[in-house]
């Protein structure tokens, strides 16, 4: 062929020189056009000069084309395999690699002709070589597909995460091959890494709320819960997950449940008020939203979340029960009572206000006092709504003005301004007809001023004491003789220090008398007798009495009588007869002719009976005129027996 001729006359040549073989392939034009391979061999005969060659011309067109043949279908599979993203190597039974890839040979570190022919002992050391070996044996044992995810180091150092594919093959000559691919996948493991922790930080945030959450799929099923829901429910991730909305207590529950479910899916979000067993089977009140979301497979789910409100319900009902007490206790109060917020408006009113008012509840609530009331009635009363808003103090009034029937009344209003914890300031107010109690008061000063009247007109001292001895009634008479005022007087005006002294002298003085007054519930004269200044004595006679009114309430009555003459004739007329009488006694004993010493006994007996506070005696002197000599002795009306004593005087 045109193409090899300068080659292969070289090659002779050279042979010729060197009088050496030849063994060369041509290319040779056939007559009849075609290109043949052809196969020269040749060996010198041995002689002088140039050598002479004998030699044979083989036809291996059809060897030649079959090894061009291989060679393009070797180049094509390896353009193929150079073309994957993945490392390929082809290892024989030996385990040494005769087919190698551009990823591969990028992966060790080494040309293609290099790596021809080693082992992974060569390639990646001893420590991987251990568990490429086991794989390669178990996948030739086996010659099924084994898939793996394993760290492997690169040419650099770099530790990787591959997916490793490898099986044994087998040909049709029995010759036995591994082959095994492996895809990089350290981006995909690292972006799972993160996707995991991010999910994981996602399940740790969302068991940290307090909130029971849960995320359900299409099919009911859950996917999602949080470490609240769990607790609510009584169950374990485990066995929840993948199930379908078993919680239901029964088919209609499931059925409200799915229609709840099939609203959401449809873009409709749920916010209602419902019932969810807790786990000591105990009904819990939550507020449960449902919103639809996207899954991270692209389908559509519900993402849910509860709200525990069981302690808010039963609060509401415990503030219902106490507002219903609050209703009871006003609604029993006899008077009208109310409550204004600062705009005047009725917020709460008995029973008895709506009464009086000529009005429902319901129509005073939210209005003000024009919807009852006469114009100057609403003025008063917004004005005293405002002063005790302003003062946040209780005030009270008393007011004249016409009542709802016309009639001229006193009314007295007491109202009193709060301010609540969020800032929010009310009325109180309870409004009371004190007309008949103002007029009774009137009559009963006027009863009391007329008691006093005709106390003042008794001549003698007169007071009244309760069962603490107190003085509550006094008259002139007294107030001039003892200087006793009641103690109602010190009261009403500044208090007296010396009349208080001259009452509790006085108070002291007759408790012992008072109480027995007091136990014996009979009158009861007391005689007292009273030094004035200057010297001066009077008698007086004290009647006393205990009066129990119908309340049960026990007072003294006390009156005294001015006795000082009457006791100055009795004293005189006393003295006269006592005098008569020891006179009568002394003549008596003389006449009888007695001794000395029996009219001396006689004497002195009498005047012991006359004047039973002293004590009398007589006796005479000895002759010696140093011994007394006691006839008798009597003291306060007891005679003693008569004998004689002697009391030895001295000088």
């Amino acid at each position: 062929h045109p193409d090899d001729a300068g080659a292969a006359l070289e090659s002779w040549e050279q042979a010729r020189r060197a009088r050496d073989r030849v063994d060369t392939e041509l290319r040779y034009r056939h007559p009849d056009g075609r290109i043949l391979w052809l196969n020269v061999k040749a060996a010198p005969i041995p002689g002088e000069g140039n050598p002479a060659y004998v030699g044979t011309v083989e036809d291996i067109t059809q060897r030649r084309t079959d090894l061009l043949t291989q060679e393009r279908n070797r180049q094509f599979v390896n353009a193929i395999l150079d073309a994957l993203p993945v490392h390929v190597f082809v290892k024989d039974e030996k385990r040494r690699f005769v087919l190698v890839n551009d990823m591969a040979c990028r992966y060790t570190g080494l040309p293609r002709e290099q790596l021809i022919g080693r082992t992974d002992r060569e390639a990646f050391g001893v420590e991987a070589d251990a568990v490429f070996e086991r794989q390669d044996w178990e996948a030739l044992r086996t010659g099924e597909l084994a898939r793996t995810e394993e760290r492997s180091r690169n040419h650099l150092g770099e530790v990787r995460w591959i997916l490793k594919h490898k099986k044994g093959i087998k040909l049709s000559d029995g010759v036995r091959y591994i082959v095994a691919s492996s895809v990089d996948i350290t981006e995909r493991r690292l972006a799972e890494d993160r996707l995991q922790t991010e999910r994981q930080f996602m399940s740790d945030l969302i068991d940290t709320l307090p909130n029971p959450i849960f995320v359900k799929d299409d099919a009911h099923r859950w996917h999602t819960v949080n470490k609240a829901f769990l607790e609510l429910v009584g169950r374990t991730r485990e066995a929840l997950l993948g199930t379908d909305d078993a919680l239901c207590r029964d088919d209609a529950d499931r059925q409200r449940r799915r229609e709840e479910d099939v609203a959401c899916l449809s873009g409709e979000a749920i916010l209602i008020e419902d019932v969810e067993p807790g786990p000591d089977g105990q009904p819990r009140w939550m507020i449960k939203s449902k919103s639809p979301v996207r899954l991270p497979d692209g389908r559509r789910g519900i993402v849910g979340a509860l709200t525990d409100v069981s302690r808010l319900k039963q609060q509401e009902e415990e503030a219902a029960r106490s507002r219903e007490f609050l209703r009871e206790i006003i609604d029993s109060v006899p008077q009208p009572m109310f409550v204004k917020d600062p705009q005047h408006r009725f917020v709460i009113v008995n029973r008895q206000f709506a009464q009086n008012a000529n009005r429902t509840a319901e129509e005073l609530l939210g209005r003000s006092d024009d919807v009852f009331a006469p114009p100057e009635w609403v003025r008063v009363a917004h004005d005293t709504d405002s002063a005790a808003i302003a003062a946040m103090d209780t005030l009270e009034w008393e007011i004249d003005m016409r009542g709802f029937d016309g009639s001229g009344r006193i009314m007295q209003r007491v109202k009193r301004g709060v301010r609540l914890s969020d800032g929010s300031a009310y009325v109180i107010g309870m409004l009371r007809d004190v007309t008949l109690a103002r007029r009774s008061a009137i009559e009963a000063e006027r009863s009391r001023n007329f008691l006093q009247a005709i106390v003042d007109a008794i001549p003698n001292p007169l007071l009244v004491k309760d069962r603490a001895h107190r003085f509550v009634l006094t008259n002139n008479a007294m107030r001039d003789v003892y200087g006793i005022e009641s103690e109602a007087a010190d009261a009403a005006g500044v208090p007296d220090e010396a009349a208080a002294q001259v009452r509790n002298q006085f108070r002291e003085a007759s408790r012992e008398e008072d109480e027995a007054v007091f136990a014996s519930e009979v009158s009861r004269v007391f005689q007292k007798r009273r030094i004035h200044p200057g010297g001066a004595v009077s008698h007086w006679y004290d009647t006393k009495r205990s009066v129990r009114l119908p309340d049960g309430s026990e007072f003294l009555v006390s009156v005294l009588t001015d006795v000082t003459q009457l006791q100055e004739v009795q004293e005189a007329l006393s003295r006269n007869e006592a005098r008569l009488r020891t006179v009568n006694a002394v003549a008596g004993a003389m006449a009888r002719g007695a001794s000395v010493d029996e009219v001396m006994r006689a004497t002195v007996e009498q005047m012991s009976r006359t004047f039973p506070f002293g004590r009398a005696s007589f006796g005479w002197f000895a002759s010696d005129e140093r011994t007394l000599r006691i006839a008798c002795s009597a003291s306060l009306g007891a005679l003693p027996a008569y004998g004689r004593d002697v009391l030895e005087v001295g000088t």
